[in-house]
């Protein structure tokens, strides 16, 4: 389990078996350098190689969970104005049609003679 405040260094392959998924070497550089929604995993290089402590990794679960979660908060309230919006505008053009359909019903009808 990871725990913040440890600051023993692992390789990212040790880090990697640590993870769920046990994401691939690579995908830890990345979060390094270009980051996760802005958060980046702090790494450190231990002799030309690169390392990242567990309180690290720890730090950077926590902040991208965060992230995840406000970002699916701000996603639900859009998808809410969203779906009012076209709820709104289908029963607008629902009623049009109704409307249309009443004022055709209500208008004489010409026959032609056969």
């Amino acid at each position: 389990m990871l725990e913040n405040g440890d600051t023993r260094m692992l390789t990212l392959a040790e880090a990697s078996h640590l993870l769920p998924g046990r994401p691939h070497v690579s995908s830890l550089v990345r979060w390094g350098k270009r980051g996760v929604n802005g958060i980046r995993l702090r790494l450190a290089k231990v002799g030309g190689r690169w390392a990242v402590s567990r309180a690290a990794l720890h730090e950077f679960i926590v902040a991208t969970t965060a992230a995840a979660d406000r970002q699916q908060a701000t996603d639900q309230s859009v998808d809410r104005q969203s779906t009012t919006s076209r709820a709104d505008t289908a029963g607008q053009k629902l009623d049009a049609l109704v409307f249309r359909q009443r004022s055709r019903r209500d208008q004489p009808q010409h026959r032609t003679a056969s």
